[in-house]
């Protein structure tokens, strides 16, 4: 997370200045090495639905450019909160279900356990956004396309998906 406007170095005048959350979620695709990013302020709040609105707008997108893979590796934090719960499960297991995927595995990493490309990115951005003054959206997304040679994608994320609901009374 990150705080918008960022004005660097800080003048005295502004050092109370109010500022907004800001949500930074990646993506890597290593099939095709490209990673892609979505940026929002924070109006929701965390959690297996926002997780899965992100995991389902990138599938969406990377389905409308050509590509239909039969099968689905994802490697997530160790985290109950918003990796590994029921809420996910479904999802996924429903996404085999209606045959988006043949299958789709799930991989969660012990902690303490980096990941290490996942890692490098974002303090690539921590580094370039310390330096830099960022004061809107638009901006921040513009430097981190600037960061990266490889194929960088900006997602515009503007909904999330009550997945909990919807499995409701069915699956839980």
């Amino acid at each position: 997370m990150k705080m918008l406007p960022h004005i660097f170095p800080v003048p005295k005048g502004l050092s109370s200045m109010l500022v907004l959350p800001t949500i930074i979620f990646a993506i890597l695709n290593h099939s095709d090495d490209s990673q892609h990013f979505f940026l929002h302020h924070d109006y929701w709040s965390g959690g297996a639905n926002l997780v899965m609105s992100y995991i389902i707008m990138f599938v969406l997108h990377y389905f409308r450019s050509g590509n239909k893979p039969s099968h689905f590796k994802i490697q997530a934090d160790n985290s109950w909160k918003e990796s590994k719960n029921r809420t996910i499960f479904a999802t996924l297991a429903w996404l085999v279900h209606i045959n988006m995927f043949a299958d789709i595995e799930l991989h969660c990493l012990i902690q303490g356990h980096t990941h290490e490309d996942i890692d490098q990115i974002f303090s690539s951005i921590a580094r370039a956004f310390w330096i830099k003054c960022i004061t809107t959206l638009k901006k921040f997304k513009d430097m981190i396309k600037r960061l990266f040679v490889k194929k960088t994608t900006m997602h515009n994320f503007t909904a999330v998906w009550n997945f909990e609901k919807f499995f409701k009374g069915n699956v839980f």
